[in-house]
């Protein structure tokens, strides 16, 4: 895209939502504004309140805060760092909370320090969180909020202080001390998913240039406008989180928060006719559609962070209308892609196509390019890429093929692919197929170790609200439909699969789960979603032993 042609794209996005009418007073104090916080995030929490401060920033379990609070929050605490803990430019503070303000503040507090802030699972067990923060130690622990109470157990050598802190406004009668101009912006740095290992540091500073083109896109794609207010159904910790508070803080809109993140709670406080804006995950998604709630109207419903199920996409599109997005990237890539409502009716649970700026290719196994409808590791290339080699692509471990109208479909991940008695076997073809069965709520598919087949198929299946599932019925189901690779050796069945914060199938948990003998149905160790994203889970060491 020229440069003309996307700052004529910019412009006429910003217009469209709201943004870009300013006067020449509030265009000057933005500036500002920015030459203070170098463009961190810290800015678009500056520049809301200097525009709106008195309009609601986020509400919570604890009511409503408006941006100027919010503000004078942060920076009261960005003092109490720099003077206190001498943090700055060049440290690193480690930031543990479930979705409250206190997470919120802490985090502006410490982009406006400048240091780089390093976001954390509060639901990783304390020999994971010590692992990951032994090798580079933070300088300082923030625990925002309500979190379990053994957070000593991993802070190892770590300083850290709880949230809310008292006294941070400086002796009384005194103007509260200037904070620094800052050089550049701190990073912000984000764990990938560890659903499938240890989680990964990833650190990001990106430039407005980087981000505007794919940027564009989105506000050319999805209903975003000023003041619109946004249900936050997604931990914050998470990329995914993180770029929707910056989006509700660049738009000045009220973003909807909850230490459980549930649909139905968050949108109640919504008021109605606001047509807000949905951000979440499948998992949550399709809990929220099983309370048979989603008859409110909503502008839009953004999903991603994990694979979004043909059957549930249709359900969705069904329930809701035209407003269903679904967003396809990592960590280590960003955002990608995605895909709108038409593409999704047209093709159930496509991840679309790529954003501005962004490109997707295919590469088959012999490293020729895929064709329509060949499977081929997915690679991208991008502003936020964190290329992997010289020209620039990244393999995203990802498989996919691509329909006629370029629209990419995810098929599973490409290490995930087994060789079974010598056949070549995708567990996401058996999940596929599995969730189609109308008796079937859920399902996952694990890899394990078998003496005569090297590897072998085990299936989780979670029956529907009073069905009364029989595994030899679903057998000779699946027989019809698969090939004899494919046809799982076990078949359990469970209340619940455990997931991730994100929504994300824990298949760690999955591999080392214990065999039901003979076949029997087996009684979770699952977790419910709720409870593993508000912080009442049981910390089960089998669970997570190979996170």
């Amino acid at each position: 895209m020229s440069s003309l042609r996307l700052l004529w794209r910019s412009a006429r996005a910003l217009w469209r939502s709201g943004l870009l009418p300013v006067s020449p007073v509030t265009a000057w104090r933005l500036l500002g504004a920015w030459r203070r916080c170098s463009g961190s995030l810290a800015f678009l929490a500056e520049a809301a309140a200097l525009r709106c401060g008195e309009r609601v920033a986020l509400h919570d379990d604890d009511g409503p805060v408006t941006f100027a609070e919010l503000r004078s929050e942060y920076e009261q605490l960005a003092r109490e760092l720099i003077d206190r803990h001498r943090i700055g430019p060049g440290r690193q503070v480690a930031l543990l909370g479930l979705n409250h303000r206190t997470l919120v503040v802490a985090l502006l507090a410490v982009a406006r320090t400048g240091a780089d802030a390093l976001l954390l699972n509060p639901q990783s067990p304390p020999a994971v969180l010590r692992r990951l923060l032994a090798p580079n130690p933070p300088d300082l622990l923030l625990v925002a909020g309500d979190v379990p109470a053994d957070v000593g157990d991993f802070s190892i050598a770590v300083k850290h202080i709880l949230l809310p802190t008292a006294e941070v406004s400086g002796p009384a009668g005194l103007p509260p001390k200037a904070l620094p101009r800052l050089r550049r912006p701190g990073r912000v740095v984000v764990l990938t998913s560890g659903s499938t290992g240890l989680a990964r540091r990833v650190g990001r500073q990106p430039a407005l240039g980087q981000v505007l083109s794919f940027a564009v896109g989105l506000l050319e794609a999805l209903p975003i406008v000023l003041h619109r207010p946004t249900v936050g159904a997604v931990p914050l910790f998470h990329g995914h989180g993180l770029a929707m508070l910056a989006i509700s803080l660049a738009f000045a809109a009220p973003l909807q928060l909850g230490r459980k993140c549930e649909v139905a709670p968050l949108l109640a406080r919504v008021p109605a006719g606001s047509l807000p804006l949905i951000v979440s995950v499948p998992t949550l998604l399709h809990r929220w559609l099983a309370l048979g709630t989603t008859s409110a109207r909503v502008a839009a419903v953004v999903t991603g962070s994990a694979p979004l199920d043909p059957g549930l996409c249709t359900r969705l599109l069904d329930a809701l209308g035209p407003v269903l997005f679904n967003l396809y990237g990592s960590t280590e890539a960003g955002v990608l892609s995605l895909a709108t409502p038409d593409m999704l009716r047209a093709a159930p649970g496509t991840v679309g196509k790529p954003l501005p700026g962004n490109g997707l290719r295919l590469v088959t196994a012999e490293g020729t390019s895929a064709t329509v409808g060949q499977v081929g590791r997915v690679q991208a290339q991008g502003p936020l890429v964190l290329s992997t080699d010289a020209q620039g692509w990244l393999d995203t471990g990802d498989l996919g093929w691509l329909d006629r109208d370029g629209r990419l479909l995810l098929c599973g991940r490409a290490d995930a692919m087994v060789v079974s008695g010598g056949e070549n076997v995708y567990p996401a073809h058996l999940e596929g197929c599995l969730a189609e069965h109308p008796e079937v709520q859920d399902v996952a598919v694990a890899v394990v170790d078998d003496a005569e087949f090297g590897k072998r198929l085990r299936a989780f299946i979670v029956p529907r609200d009073g069905a009364a599932l029989d595994r030899q019925a679903v057998r000779g189901w699946l027989h019809a439909r698969v090939d004899r690779a494919l046809r799982p050796r076990s078949l359990i069945v469970l209340t619940q699969l455990p997931r991730t914060p994100l929504g994300k199938i824990d298949r760690a948990a999955l591999e080392v789960w214990p065999e039901a003998e003979g076949d029997a149905q087996a009684e979770p160790m699952a977790v419910p979603l709720a409870a593993v994203v508000d912080g009442t889970a049981p910390r089960d060491p089998a669970l997570h032993a190979q996170t």
